[in-house]
């Protein structure tokens, strides 16, 4: 089956409904474009080729995007020309894998499709329109872009399926997008294959079913085979049957045990053995059809956790037998424009996360469901998906509508991510969507609401993959700490509440699952020097300055931090420094008081990893330009297997004051560890403790470290080490000790940030 790519069209730009009506109805004249017809590539946008073609400014320097708010509202049209040579008995589909958003498609003048969702492909068969030894000609006319929701609206109100990060959010501008967002083929086949599906007995995993339908236009028979082989290339199942078609779905299913599957597991936990499937069409012609894909062997269920109350749904995830902590990140689509996605970057992206010990990705549902080359790469790196479906909260009301049309779209949506990426072992939860709630007190929804009722009995009836209505989802959408019974799936904080503040509500807070969570940071200044001028190059804050504020007016961390350090923050480079510490200390903190709850707690999934549009300050730890924050470094020791920390009830101390603090190990294994910490505080060392503890896996296990009375330095230092049979961890914990002035210094800060990078 050979496809013919398009990559290469021309774009121009229209008043609405120009391209439409053609000609001028008063002179007959043909009516011209907006702009000048340019060279637009695919994948890619409308605002990808304006401004490589020089047409609209550098949409993420300083205030330029607000220049480019026009794009969306005119019709754009791609036109490409290609040659052709047609093959006897083969038909001929043109196949578009993303279009955004509605649009009308022709094939050589004639009107093929109509399409109008973001996250479903859309094809058409050509065969008959085709002409040999000339020029071919596709054409693809977008509508204006909807005017959609942003992050604050009407979730009731919300009619696309159409990514709502680009109509503003928290940590993005308003940047529209339109255009050919994914591949476009001429695709040749005697037959096709869809609706696949590979999957394993959840009460026997060496036992699999891989079911499909066969689509033919012409009726006879044919010959089906199907193999499995493991990584060496060695075949573990074969099987070849003939098969009758007659022109049109023919369901086909092969069922095999292969003896001791190699099981995959999340990264640090086992392996990741993937096995390639072949399925081959033949006819006496030769064969017709042949595709590979890699498939795996893995048992998974959710049970639910320690303590749970009996009506909290379970979120402890159970793979391959074995109770395992999820260590999370939730990702935003990798930029705004869509042309800019690159498989390179996936390729950096999904590496990143795997060297920060994460084993979950959260797919958030403002943006995107991600591409198969996502989705490989998490096979292939050990990393469960959590995919929301499309939809989020948009604060002023927050639960989605029940207009039968958006319903329509958005089934659309579901059934087309279901029926594609179930065959992904990385797959573990499908979500209904971001934050749905109703009423006041924000109480998230369930499956009695009916769009999600509608996407759970899909999800179940035909996958194995678990649903979840919303995300956060049970009696409240935060944490309650006058009850804690009611804190199941919780979001939040986001920022860093102060000192002591912090530390005393997440000492007490509790829940069976953090789906979402995190705390802000500045970008570096490599980052700041790429989107702000020389002028904006200074020590301000979101309230003073529009450009900062058009960068991350949410994320503002300037008055925070001078609450810790006061006026030692007297520059620019200082200001990114107090922040960017304060971020990975804040966010620490979480990850710590989850992990040492394992498993009444099943993990934790912090917002956000990566960064789509450059912001001065935001809750990522990776920036736009791929650089690591210091907080990158935090997290990725807080997700070792092995850990050894201390609790403690606040971050600043003054000289001659008593420190009681609470360390602790964590092991990835059951049996002994070896644990000591050193205290030291103005180059000397106050106190060594060590110890074996007898561990059991995931399990905090604390240890006593004396009280102390706090030297006049200006911090204390917790140096640390454990050491199992898996390996050895070091960590280091600092508390600042307060100047005469009640406010702390940026040395230790600058020490302690370069010892995390190393």
């Amino acid at each position: 089956m050979l496809k013919q790519y398009f990559e290469q069209w021309k774009l121009c730009g229209f008043h609405n409904y120009t391209p439409v009506l053609g000609r001028s109805m008063e002179i007959g004249v043909p009516l011209m474009g907006a702009t000048e017809i340019v060279d637009a590539k695919v994948p890619g946008s409308v605002l990808d080729a304006l401004f490589e073609n020089g047409i609209i400014p550098d949409p993420y320097f300083e205030l330029n995007s607000r220049a480019c708010e026009w794009v969306s509202d005119r019709f754009w049209v791609y036109r490409a020309n290609f040659a052709f040579k047609r093959k006897s008995g083969r038909r001929y589909c043109v196949v578009f894998e993303g279009l955004d958003y509605k649009c009308d498609i022709c094939f050589n003048g004639k009107h093929i499709a109509s399409h109008e969702n973001m996250y479903t492909p859309c094809s058409a068969d050509v065969t008959d329109l085709l002409i040999e030894n000339a020029d071919n000609e596709i054409s693809v006319m977008f509508y204006s872009a909807p005017d959609e929701m942003g992050q604050i609206g009407y979730t009731s109100k919300v009619f696309t399926q159409k990514a709502r990060f680009y109509y503003k959010w928290d940590y993005c501008a308003r940047l529209v997008n339109c255009g050919i967002y994914r591949l476009v083929y001429l695709e040749e086949y005697g037959v096709s294959v869809d609706n696949s599906y590979f999957r394993t007995d959840a009460a026997d995993v060496s036992r699999f079913i891989y079911s499909f339908d066969v689509v033919s236009h012409e009726r006879g028979v044919c010959e089906i085979s199907a193999a499995l082989s493991d990584e060496a290339g060695k075949s573990v199942f074969s099987e070849s049957r003939a098969v009758s078609v007659s022109g049109g779905k023919t369901a086909v299913s092969f069922c095999g045990r292969i003896e001791n599957p190699k099981l995959w597991y999340v990264r640090n936990e086992g392996a990741q053995p993937l096995y390639t499937l072949g399925l081959s069409i033949k006819t006496d012609g030769g064969e017709i059809f042949y595709k590979e894909s890699k498939v795996g062997f893995k048992t998974l269920k959710m049970l639910h956790n320690e303590g749970a109350p009996p009506d909290a749904k379970p979120f402890l995830f159970n793979l391959n037998g074995r109770n395992v902590f999820m260590r999370g990140v939730n990702i935003s689509p990798l930029d705004m424009l869509y042309g800019r996605i690159t498989n390179e970057r996936y390729d950096k992206l999904i590496a990143d996360v795997a060297e920060m010990n994460a084993n979950i990705i959260r797919v958030w549902g403002g943006g995107f469901i991600e591409s198969e080359y996502f989705y490989g790469l998490c096979d292939k790196y050990g990393i469960f998906v959590w995919q929301d479906f499309i939809q989020s909260s948009s604060g002023l009301d927050n639960h989605p509508s029940d207009d039968d049309a958006f319903v329509a779209k958005f089934m659309d949506t579901v059934r087309c991510a279901v029926d594609v990426k179930r065959n992904h072992v990385s797959l573990a939860v499908f979500c209904g969507g971001n934050e749905l709630a109703f009423g006041a007190d924000r109480i998230p929804l369930d499956e009695n609401w009916k769009i999600l009722r509608l996407a759970g009995e899909y999800v179940r009836a035909n996958s194995h993959i678990h649903f979840v209505a919303t995300s956060s989802l049970g009696p409240t959408s935060f944490h309650d700490l006058a009850d804690q019974s009611r804190n199941h799936d919780i979001h939040g904080p986001w920022l860093y509440f102060g000192d002591p503040e912090h530390y005393g509500y997440l000492n007490q807070a509790k829940c069976l699952f953090h789906s979402e969570c995190g705390c802000n940071g500045m970008s570096g200044l490599p980052a700041l020097r790429k989107f702000l001028s020389k002028k904006n190059l200074g020590k301000f804050n979101m309230r003073g300055n529009i450009v900062w504020r058009h960068h991350g007016e949410s994320w503002d961390t300037s008055f925070r931090d001078e609450a810790v350090f006061g006026g030692n923050i007297k520059s620019l480079n200082d200001a990114i420094t107090a922040s960017r510490y304060l971020q990975a200390e804040g966010l620490k903190y979480i990850i710590e008081c989850d992990r040492r709850d394992a498993f009444h707690c099943g993990g934790v999934m912090y917002w956000q990893f990566n960064e789509l549009y450059p912001n001065v300050s935001g809750t990522n730890t990776v920036d736009y330009y791929g650089n690591r924050k210091p907080v990158y470094y935090q997290v990725k020791r807080c997700y070792n297997p092995l850990y050894v920390s201390i609790a403690y009830d606040k971050l600043r101390y003054a000289a001659g004051e008593r420190c009681k603090v609470r360390p602790y190990v964590i092991s990835d294994s059951d049996g002994n560890v070896e644990v000591s910490v050193r205290v030291k505080a103005g180059g000397r060392t106050l106190d060594v403790v060590s110890m074996s503890l007898m561990c059991e896996r995931e399990r905090a296990v604390y240890f006593n470290l004396p009280e102390f009375s706090v030297p006049d330095s200006d911090a204390v230092f917790f140096e640390m080490r454990a050491e199992s049979p898996s390996g050895v961890f070091e960590n280091s914990v600092m508390l600042l000790v307060k100047g005469k002035d009640g406010f702390c210094g940026l040395k230790p800060v600058k020490r302690y940030i370069a010892w995390l990078e190393t």
